[in-house]
């Protein structure tokens, strides 16, 4: 509690601080009123900016298993790929350097050597060629392979495919091959049986 002396103090001490300052505290009332109706006016906005913040922070609590995982796997492949830099750089070097070889003009003995392979006949290209036995197997199988494409496109003059899964086979590290997941479900269609 204050006495009656202090709380005359109080206000002459605030009468003299505030004199002659009238227009200045009537502009910032003005001002705060502008403020405040501004504010009032906006309210349903503002009313639905919370109602999203709270989907979409409510959405992202039920996530967070996900979440923590998803940043768990980035931080692994960074991980993995700060580790394999060199051999990433080597690679984009190598691949560099297979394009500028490709890119300059054949010399005359590579363009000689390569113009008599394609000159020989198809049968002294064994290699290539493949045997009966495999020109047998695909015979038995294209029918079979035509009739379920034949289904496909029995709709119309497209075809309909359901993608499972997308796998990218990569050289790594000693010729091994690194398989790299592009895309894939394991739901609905794609449940492994």
């Amino acid at each position: 509690m204050l006495s009656p002396e202090q709380v005359n103090a109080l206000s002459g001490q605030l009468n003299q601080a505030l004199e002659g300052q009238g227009p200045t505290i009537g502009s910032f009332l003005n001002q705060a009123a502008v403020l405040t109706n501004t504010l009032a006016d906006r309210d349903q906005l503002i009313s639905e900016v919370v109602t999203n913040l709270n989907t979409v922070l409510g959405t992202l609590g039920g996530q967070s298993a996900q979440l923590d995982k998803a940043v768990t796997n980035l931080s692994g492949l960074i991980d993995g790929l700060n580790a394999r830099k060199t051999d990433i750089a080597n690679g984009f070097n190598h691949t560099s350097a297979a394009a500028a070889t490709v890119s300059r003009p054949a010399d005359a003995g590579a363009r000689d050597r390569s113009r008599k392979w394609f000159t020989r006949p198809i049968g002294s290209r064994r290699s290539l060629w493949p045997t009966t036995s495999t020109w047998r197997k695909l015979l038995d199988t294209l029918p079979d392979k035509y009739r379920a494409l034949g289904r496909q496109g029995m709709y119309g003059d497209f075809f309909s495919f359901y993608l499972c899964d997308a796998v990218l086979k990569l050289n790594g590290k000693g010729g091994q091959p690194v398989y790299v997941k592009v895309a894939g479900q394991d739901t609905g269609r794609c449940t492994p049986k």
